[in-house]
């Protein structure tokens, strides 16, 4: 049983280094690499981070610290199938296995769309060329992204669900937390970016329709019909309220 939470952990990690590293996240000088633009947005979105005294000590204690200790929580489970190893592996752990894995799976290709969508768009900004339907939108709305709309965050979260679930089967104890830093990053994550969107019509409605977690039934069709509604509507106001429109941004 720890040799299989072993294997599908070191999947898991590699494809998440990977999914990091292809983005500029790693470089042999360590003040290089990509950062985060939502950190940025969330300095300037909460005055009391604009110190660089109190920017500097949450970067220390919660970036540093605090998320490192998530990541050494998430170990827990394998201690706890440890604990319980006189339990052999049963078809639970098989059953286990391969939803951590589909999750993964999931993981990978929502990862992999945004990737495709985000190479071409800026592709086409790059070329000059005319930016139509969700290349005009601003973000993807098709594959899983029609679904949820952080289909990847959703993923990741199951992933830790399931990796928890084989100390259950080890040891037979259900222990149930709650995960409320998990469901604050989240909520983080489209607070830091609510700036562009306040901007962009077609994401608001998105956003309001679309759980960030959750996966929701296929709504594409009508969201792409409410989209062109709204964008001829407030184009009739575009020229006054902003001469300049600015590019709409899923925040991703």
């Amino acid at each position: 049983r720890m040799i299989l939470m072993s294997v599908l952990v070191t999947i898991w990690g590699l494809r998440l280094t990977y999914n990091f590293s292809r983005r500029g996240g790693y470089s042999i000088y360590f003040w290089k690499g990509e950062e985060d633009y939502r950190w940025k947005e969330v300095r300037k979105s909460i005055s009391l981070f604009r110190s660089n005294l109190n920017w500097s000590l949450f970067n220390l204690l919660f970036i540093c610290f605090y998320q490192m200790g998530l990541i050494f929580l998430f170990s827990l489970p394998i201690l706890a199938a440890w604990q319980g190893s006189e339990n052999s592996i049963n078809y639970s752990d098989y059953i286990i296995s391969f939803l951590m894995l589909l999750f993964i799976i999931t993981e990978t290709i929502a990862d992999q769309q945004q990737y495709n969508f985000q190479s071409e768009k800026y592709r086409r900004l790059r070329n000059g060329e005319n930016l139509e339907g969700m290349y005009k939108d601003g973000f993807i709305s098709n594959g899983l992204w029609a679904y949820s709309r952080h289909p990847n965050f959703a993923s990741e979260q199951l992933i830790w669900i399931t990796f928890y679930m084989f100390s259950v089967s080890a040891t037979g104890l259900i222990l149930i937390v709650g995960s409320p830093p998990y469901a604050t990053s989240a909520a983080t994550l489209s607070a830091s970016t609510s700036t562009p969107q306040t901007l962009c019509p077609p994401f608001n409605m998105f956003s309001a329709m679309e759980n960030p977690i959750d996966p929701k039934p296929n709504k594409t069709s009508f969201i792409k019909t409410s989209f062109r509604k709204q964008e001829s509507d407030s184009s009739k106001h575009k020229s006054r309220m902003h001469p300049e429109p600015r590019k709409c941004s899923s925040g991703f």
